[in-house]
């Protein structure tokens, strides 16, 4: 079963794994499908196809724009590839999980991944007063984005947030809910 990872941002930057919850559709893609529709975005049949792309791609564009509630807004932002939290804003996410669950999961018996991430986040957080943030791989069937490969070899190191700008050309952002949108 695929699941989401949930990465502790060690307070030198290295995002290392912390833990998990399972399973992963039951956070980005349960997440785009309740909010397209809250927001009036007709996803179609399948979420990922080019119909329900394009609603995705809206729900981000209206990231900061005061379209959505904040916490929706920051829940989406979350969903977001190669995005990490820092520690200040990761309450702010646990409780948009913990709110999510209870409009959109717990009334239809829905697998309860938001929620327990939010438990994984508040556990790191007790258990790692250092740490900088979190971050999420979204999907255990694809590839991390938090680990980088070492030049002589196959191995690999954590992604550090503070040394390491771009993995493979891809920009890494901070969510900032504050501001309504990326770092």
């Amino acid at each position: 079963m695929s699941y989401v990872t949930i990465y502790a941002i060690q307070a030198n930057g290295d995002v290392t794994y912390y833990g998990e919850a399972r399973n992963n559709h039951g956070f980005a893609p349960l997440v785009w499908r309740h909010l397209c529709k809250q927001y009036g975005l007709d996803v179609g049949v399948n979420i990922f196809d080019e119909e329900g792309q394009r609603a995705i791609d809206q729900l981000f564009a209206w990231r900061g724009t005061g379209h959505m509630a904040s916490e929706d807004d920051i829940l989406v932002g979350a969903t977001g590839d190669r995005v990490w939290i820092a520690r200040e804003h990761v309450p702010l996410l646990a409780a948009a999980c913990r709110s999510f669950y209870k409009r959109y999961v717990k009334p239809h018996s829905l697998v309860d991944t938001v929620n327990q991430a939010a438990a994984v986040m508040d556990e790191l957080l007790e258990r790692i007063p250092d740490a900088l943030g979190v971050a999420f791989n979204m999907c255990s069937a694809v590839d991390s984005f938090w680990s980088v490969p070492v030049e002589d070899g196959e191995d690999c190191r954590p992604y550090n947030i503070l040394t390491d700008e771009s993995k493979g050309g891809e920009r890494y952002w901070q969510l900032k809910p504050e501001k309504g949108g990326w770092g």
